[in-house]
C-alpha cells in the first residue's frame, strides 16, 4: 500500500481535513500490483497500471509504502492481486461518499473494495466513504501493518535500480491489460452458449477463467458504459505502442 502526499497542502487533503476534522497528511493511494507496477485510480484515467518507479521518482513526491504481514505466501499474494485487477480499467468515481456504482472507484475506494474482497480490513468505513487518512490511520493502528518505505526507496530510487526492470514492468502490464481484453471476448462467446442452454435440462453458466468488471457489460448492456471502455482499450493499444517506440 502505497499513501501519497503532496509536497503542500493540497485542496484533497484540506477537504480530508475538514470532513475528518484531523489533518490529512495524503492526497492519494496506490497499490503494489507485482514486483514492478501498481493499481490505482486517477480522474483522467480511471483504474489504470502504471510502473512503481515512474510514480515514486517525481522529485515533489512523499510517499509512505506498508506492507500486510499476512500476504507473504503466493496464494494470498495472488489473490489480492485478482482482486485489484477484477477493477482495471474502470472510470473514476467522482460520487464519493454517495454512491458506488459497479463500473467506477476512486483510489481509497479500489483499494477497500480489493482488500475487503480478501478478507482483509483497511477502514472503519465503507469503501464509498473511505478516505487516504481513513486508510492510513487504520493501517498504522494495526500491527498486522509494517512501513517498509526505505526498502521501496532502496528498490526504485537508487542505483540498484536497473532499467531493464522499466523493460518488464511494461511488457507485464500490457500483457495484464491483453488478459482483460481476452476475458471480455471470451465472455461474450460465452454468453451465447449459456443463452442457447438456459432453457435446457442442463442449462450452463460458463464464465472465464478471469474474473473482470468488465465481463459484466453484456448483462448489464449500458451503451455509454461499452464505448467507454472501448476507448479505454484503444487508448491502452496507444500507450502501448507509444512504449515500445523509445
Amino acid at each position: 500500500m502505497i499513501l501519497i502526499s503532496p509536497p503542500h497542502q493540497s485542496f484533497n487533503t484540506c477537504l480530508q481535513s475538514l470532513f475528518r476534522i484531523k489533518k490529512a497528511r495524503h492526497s492519494h493511494v496506490c497499490i503494489v500490483l507485482e514486483q514492478y507496477n501498481l493499481i490505482h485510480a486517477m480522474p483522467k484515467s480511471g483504474v489504470t497500471i502504471e510502473s512503481i518507479r515512474e510514480i515514486l521518482k517525481n522529485s515533489d513526491v512523499k510517499f509512505q509504502v506498508f506492507r500486510n504481514v499476512h500476504l507473504q505466501n503466493e496464494e494470498a499474494i495472488c489473490q489480492i492481486k485478482y482482486a485489484l485487477l477484477y477493477f482495471l480499467r474502470q472510470r473514476y468515481n467522482y460520487r464519493f461518499f454517495f454512491q458506488s456504482p459497479w463500473h467506477s472507484s476512486f483510489c481509497s475506494e479500489l483499494a477497500s473494495r480489493a482488500f475487503e474482497a480478501v478478507g482483509i480490513s483497511i477502514s472503519n468505513l465503507p469503501p464509498k466513504s473511505t478516505l487516504p487518512t481513513d486508510i492510513y490511520t487504520h493501517i498504522t493502528q494495526s500491527s498486522d501493518w509494517i512501513d517498509v518505505t526505505e526498502l521501496f526507496k532502496y528498490n526504485y530510487l537508487s542505483t540498484h535500480y536497473k532499467d531493464v526492470y522499466d523493460v518488464a514492468a511494461n511488457f507485464i502490464k500490457a500483457a495484464e491489460y491483453l488478459n482483460q481484453d481476452m476475458s471480455f471476448g471470451q465472455q461474450q462467446l460465452l454468453d451465447k452458449v449459456n443463452f442457447v442452454t438456459a432453457n435446457s435440462e442442463n442449462p450452463t453458466n460458463y464464465k472465464p477463467p478471469k474474473n473482470y468488471w468488465s465481463n459484466e457489460l453484456g448483462k448489464k448492456f449500458s451503451l455509454t458504459l461499452h464505448i467507454r471502455y472501448r476507448l479505454m482499450q484503444l487508448l491502452s493499444l496507444l500507450n502501448r505502442n507509444g512504449s515500445s517506440d523509445k
